[in-house]
This record gives structure tokens, C-alpha cells and sequence, in this order.
């Protein structure tokens, strides 16, 4: 029979940090018998019975939360969310010319979380599809369409369908181009002052522009003719490239250039730039502009066109994560886009952007 007293003792020097090889051989040393010794250790090393109440106990409390839940399930209905979906395409540009931008927003209104398929489609007055881009958003978005440099004069067509879960919906707008006339010979222009014009020699009348210039920039340094010339932007773009044109020193006209670019939103002024790298800054800041990340493809790096898509990546697009070189960028635009539609972590850090 085990030795209750000796039992106590083995297990107290366990708890104590002492191997059981040194307890048996003390206790062996001070004349307790092996076999009582092995009969205990195995008695501490025995596992332990849970008394019967313990084990009611469990089942019991197995039971009764096995049978709320149960009595959950039934009760209860599912829930589903409703799908609702509903778009509008507004025209944005007011200026529509061949060989330019359009830009056009979809309004986006939806009752159920997740990206929306968009698909845009230009047709012409033809009746014949000209052009199509497909993209994804969770939210109103602007996008734009390049009409062809050949456009002839008519009533062309941008339509727009929308797609979530089983849902497909349909916008379209529509927009002309006039025909282009032809600009007037200088010599048609009536004269201002006729008096003075009949006793003047056509060729000895000065150039309206050049004598335009030496008042408007004749005291500015050529920083302060370069901003100058962003203000005239805005009003006559056409009129500040032809200040842009005159400065001499390249690293000033391209500035020019990109300054213009920027004010107008057009990608054109960016092809009038030498320097690759501002080109590639130039496509960005378009990019961002028109908020149309298929601009990005245009830069010429791959870590300055990463930059690109991730100014998109800020602004919540996640469509342009399979676009991305860089592990990291990508890593983080998946994500990001993982996370859209959790609720509480607004306080990821999206990582900086910044030109090398």
C-alpha cells in the first residue's frame, strides 16, 4: 500500500525544483525501501481524477450553452444586407477640342460596402465605339477619356455602367464637337485707329506682343517672369507657351512648361518639356489633376511611376495595386485595400511619397 506520508514528501521536493533521480537516491540513502519509493513516485506522477460533481458540472454548463445557441439560431432570422445601386455621370470639362481630355465624374450612390466595376465606353457620331477603359472605386469618381486628334464635328456619346454584387446600372452623357474655323488673316482685322493706319506703311506697324512684353516682364527676375507667366495661364494658355517659348535657359522653360501643364490640367505641356525627370513629375502632377491613374504608365521609372499610383493609394484607390513594383508599396496598397471596409483603422500609416 503507498505511503501516503512519503507520497507528501516526494511531491513537495518536486514543487521544490529537485529532480526526482535525487530525491530517490536521497531517500534510498536514509533507508526507505526502493519498491515504496517507486510506488509513490508513481502515485505523484498518477494523473488526477476530477471527482464526478466537477465532471457534471462541465457537461452541465456544455449543455446550456450549446441549447442558447441553438435557441438563437432558431429564433432568429438572417440578416441580408440590401444591395442598392445608383449612378449619374456629370460632364466636368468645358472645353472639348480634338485631341484633348475629357473629363467626366460619376456620381456614386450605394448601400452595400465594396469596390464598384466601372466601365466607360466613348462612342461616336457615328454610332461606332471609339474608346473603353474599365476601373474600380468605392466611391464618386472622375475619370476622362482622350478624344481623337481626327474627332470630326458632331454629338458623341460617354456611356457608363456601373457594377456590384448582381446589380448593373447605366449613365450616359453627351457632348459636342463644332467645327473648327478657320482663323482670320491679320490684314482682315480692322485697324483700331484707321486714321493713323492710311498713312503707315503695313510692314512698319510693330508686333502687338513683343510690345507687350518689356512693360509686363522687363523688371522681374527670370523666377519672378516664370510666375508671372503661371498667372497669364489661367486666363490664355496659349499666351503663356508663347512667353514660356522665349526664355532662354532651359531649366526656367521647362518650369514654364510644367507650370502651365499644372493650371490647365493638360498633358500636352508636359511633352514640351526636355527634362525626363521633370516629364515624369509633369505625368503625376496630370495624373493627379484629372485623378486618372492611367497617366502613371506614361512616367519612365518604375520607383517615379510607383510614386504616381501611390498618390492614388492616399486618396483610397486600391485599384492600381497590381500595378505596383515596389514589395513594399504593393504590400502596403493590399492592405490597405483588406482594410477599407473594417471599421477603426484610420490610423495606418500609408508610406510617404517621395521623388527621387
Amino acid at each position: 500500500m503507498p505511503n501516503q506520508q512519503l507520497i507528501s514528501y516526494i511531491q513537495q521536493q518536486l514543487n521544490a525544483g529537485n529532480d526526482i533521480d535525487s530525491i530517490k537516491n536521497y531517500l534510498i540513502k536514509y533507508g526507505y525501501d526502493p519498491n515504496d519509493i517507486e510506488e509513490s513516485i508513481k502515485q505523484v506522477y498518477a494523473p488526477k481524477k476530477k471527482s464526478p460533481k466537477v465532471i457534471l458540472l462541465i457537461i452541465g454548463i456544455l449543455i446550456i450553452v450549446i441549447g442558447i445557441i441553438v435557441a438563437f439560431m432558431l429564433i432568429s432570422e438572417p440578416v441580408k444586407k440590401e444591395v442598392s445601386l445608383s449612378i449619374n455621370t456629370e460632364l466636368m470639362s468645358k472645353r472639348i477640342i480634338p485631341g484633348g481630355y475629357i473629363m467626366f465624374k460619376t456620381e456614386i450612390d450605394k448601400a452595400y460596402p465594396g469596390l464598384v466595376s466601372l466601365s466607360h465606353t466613348l462612342i461616336g457620331p457615328d454610332g461606332v465605339k471609339i474608346d473603353e477603359f474599365e476601373e474600380t472605386t468605392s466611391k464618386s469618381k472622375a475619370s476622362q477619356l482622350r478624344i481623337p486628334l481626327d474627332a470630326k464635328p458632331g454629338t458623341y456619346t460617354i456611356k457608363t455602367s456601373a457594377g456590384i454584387k448582381d446589380i448593373i446600372r447605366t449613365s450616359t452623357i453627351t457632348f459636342s464637337i463644332a467645327e473648327v474655323s478657320e482663323p482670320e488673316e491679320p490684314g482682315e482685322v480692322p485697324s483700331e485707329e484707321p486714321s493713323k493706319e492710311i498713312s503707315e506703311e503695313p510692314g512698319e506697324l510693330p508686333s502687338e506682343e513683343p510690345s507687350k512684353e518689356p512693360d509686363e516682364f522687363a523688371l522681374l527676375t527670370i523666377w519672378e517672369r516664370v510666375d508671372a507667366i503661371k498667372g497669364i495661364a489661367s486666363q490664355s494658355p496659349l499666351k503663356a507657351k508663347s512667353y514660356c517659348d522665349e526664355i532662354g535657359v532651359a531649366g526656367h522653360k521647362n518650369q514654364c512648361y510644367y507650370n502651365i501643364a499644372e493650371i490647365t490640367g493638360q498633358i500636352d505641356y508636359c511633352n514640351l518639356i526636355t527634362d525626363q525627370k521633370i516629364i515624369d513629375r509633369c505625368y503625376t502632377k496630370i495624373a493627379e489633376v484629372q485623378n486618372n491613374s492611367r497617366i502613371c504608365v506614361s512616367v519612365s521609372t518604375e520607383s517615379r511611376r510607383d510614386n504616381c499610383y501611390m498618390a492614388f493609394v492616399q486618396n483610397g484607390d486600391y485599384s492600381v495595386c497590381d500595378k505596383l513594383v515596389n514589395k513594399y508599396y504593393k504590400e502596403s496598397c493590399e492592405a490597405l485595400n483588406i482594410m477599407a471596409n473594417i471599421p477603426d483603422y484610420s490610423q495606418y500609416q500609408v508610406p510617404v511619397v517621395e521623388y527621387d
